[in-house]
């Protein structure tokens, strides 16, 4: 195989979190035929949990999009294991104009965060982190990638402050990095937080 034969998803490490965009949305949001219901899917922005084996998604999140419990399953939480809900959900992670699917098991808490990827997710491609440049790096072969969902997808707004935050640093990183700073070196999570605060200040006096 040659580096044509496979696509490169990058992104964040902004405080030890690698940050993610996915399209979510219960199991019946794919047909028989494999296409999936843009109206059934929600847009959000995730944190790629290495320590993870299976995906969570926050009790909030769960219920818009209508998962409803399957079971009770035994996961490792910040504080510990823990008994918590589970649901089947379809997860795609957007790479190379299209998104790597899996519909599958993904526990419901009331954690710090939204959604947590899991290692099961990523399974199908080498992720790496390089720690010095403040990014990750997630290969997959472009033969697993389907086509991207066709039509608009609601953008789903986290109510938690931490993950809008970060959010923000997502968004202010791929300005940087589409403007060519990444070649001048690291992007360091002040950073971003610096050239956002800098950009949102500017709006406000316009």
């Amino acid at each position: 195989m040659t580096d044509a034969d496979f696509v490169e998803l990058r992104g964040p490490v902004i405080d030890f979190c690698c940050y993610v965009d996915v399209l979510l949305g219960s199991g019946a949001a794919e047909s028989e035929d494999g296409s999936v219901d843009p109206d059934r899917l929600l847009h959000v922005r995730g944190i790629i949990d290495t320590g993870a084996t299976f995906g969570c998604v926050g009790i909030d999140l769960a219920e818009r999009l209508g998962l409803e419990s399957g079971g009770r399953m035994l996961a490792s939480l910040a504080h510990g294991e823990a008994e918590i809900d589970y649901s089947e959900a379809l997860l795609g992670i957007q790479i190379g104009g299209g998104a790597i699917w899996r519909t599958g098991k993904v526990g419901m808490t009331r954690g710090a965060h939204d959604l947590l990827i899991g290692m099961r997710d990523i399974a199908l491609g080498v992720f790496t982190v390089d720690q010095s440049r403040g990014e990750w790096a997630w290969r997959v072969r472009r033969s697993r990638v389907r086509a991207a969902v066709t039509g608009p997808v609601a953008r789903f707004v986290s109510s938690n402050e931490r993950i809008g935050e970060h959010s923000e640093a997502f968004s202010r990183w791929e300005q940087l990095r589409g403007s060519g700073a990444r070649d001048a070196g690291p992007i360091s999570a002040e950073d971003v937080r610096r050239g956002w605060a800098d950009q949102h200040g500017n709006q406000s006096s316009e």
